[in-house]
């Protein structure tokens, strides 16, 4: 899994520094998908960075549990270890997370059609209860809704 997070964090850079040059910055086109694929892996390289800190945190902690004679010392080090230990689990899932694809659908729009089926007034009053709770939640998540007729 470090070997894929270092593949991305180099890729990660590269994307910095060609996103600084004049040439790449006067093609928008460019730009945008450079932009797109910087703030994808963004979230994945810092998790990366902070799951190798992290790891090099529990491995100071083991080699001081071995060198420590102290018996309470040992016992704030085993603490440690074990909350080490919870957080590298934590960011190993999140980075299996980071690391699945996007999918394609996910920049686009939707169109959703709501109609009162058969049933008479209930059937319209429902319907119309249903446009209002997609509306209230497209809301919430910052999406724009526009009704088309």
């Amino acid at each position: 899994m470090i070997e894929k997070i270092e593949q991305l964090e180099k890729r990660f850079e590269e994307i910095s520094a060609e996103m600084g040059k004049p040439e790449v910055v006067s093609d928008r086109e460019k730009y945008a998908a450079l932009a797109k694929e910087y703030s994808q892996l963004e979230a994945l390289v810092k998790t990366g960075r902070e799951y190798r800190r992290t790891l090099e945190e529990l491995e100071e902690a083991r080699q001081l549990l071995q060198n420590e004679n102290d018996e309470e010392m040992r016992n704030l080090v085993k603490e440690e270890i074990s909350e080490l230990e919870q957080k590298v689990d934590r960011l190993e899932k999140e980075i299996r997370q980071l690391l699945i694809p996007p999918d394609p659908n996910d920049t686009k729009n939707v169109v959703m059609e709501i109609r009162a089926g058969t049933g008479g007034d209930e059937a319209g009053i429902f319907a119309g209860d249903l446009y209002r709770m997609y509306q209230k939640y497209c809301e919430r998540q910052g999406w724009k809704t526009e009704i088309m007729d």
